[in-house]
């Protein structure tokens, strides 16, 4: 018998995100400082009664995170459910994984230490450094029911779909 994991749930229902629901924009701002990345992104709240749902990427370093605007319901294997709301800070541990509902218009805010830095202020230059810094602070994981996997909100497919079968 084959148990379903919190990744396998969460697999599941990014899969049903992607298939049923209606793509939502998460902005995202990047920010250098020396010895540091930080990563800002606006989750909005779902309009007409709608309930937008966020997943995180799986972090493999202990770091902090801040909520500067917002509530949101979040979900964790390490945590839990909980109800977070702004102001907040906490700290992510290794190999987090979240799902996050929406409950008002919310700021996340993670700090990640790093010797990475772009090579301008040009935004284009932001997204590479940003996207070098998620290959050394990102799990990579390729959700098998969709095929792919995100990096920061776009989805990559790679035509791999499988299914997790349980019983």
């Amino acid at each position: 018998m084959n148990e379903l994991t919190t990744n396998d749930s969460i697999d599941v229902l990014e899969l049903a995100m992607v298939t049923d629901c209606e793509p939502i924009i998460c902005p995202l701002k990047h920010t250098f400082t020396k010895g540091f990345y930080i990563r800002e992104i606006f989750m909005p709240k779902g309009e007409n009664g709608k309930v937008n749902l966020v997943t995180s990427r799986v972090h493999n370093t202990f770091h902090p995170f801040f909520i500067l605007k917002g509530k949101v319901a979040v979900f964790s294997e390490n945590d839990g459910e909980q109800i977070l709301e702004a102001p907040y800070h906490g700290i992510t541990t290794p190999h987090t994984r979240r799902v996050l509902k929406i409950i008002e218009d919310t700021v996340w805010v993670t700090v990640h230490a790093t010797d990475i830095e772009p090579e301008d202020n040009s935004e284009k230059a932001l997204e590479a450094a940003a996207n070098k810094v998620a290959e050394t602070i990102l799990e990579k994981h390729e959700n098998p029911l969709l095929g792919g996997h995100f990096v920061n909100n776009e989805f990559i497919q790679d035509n791999k779909k499988t299914e997790i079968c349980h019983t």
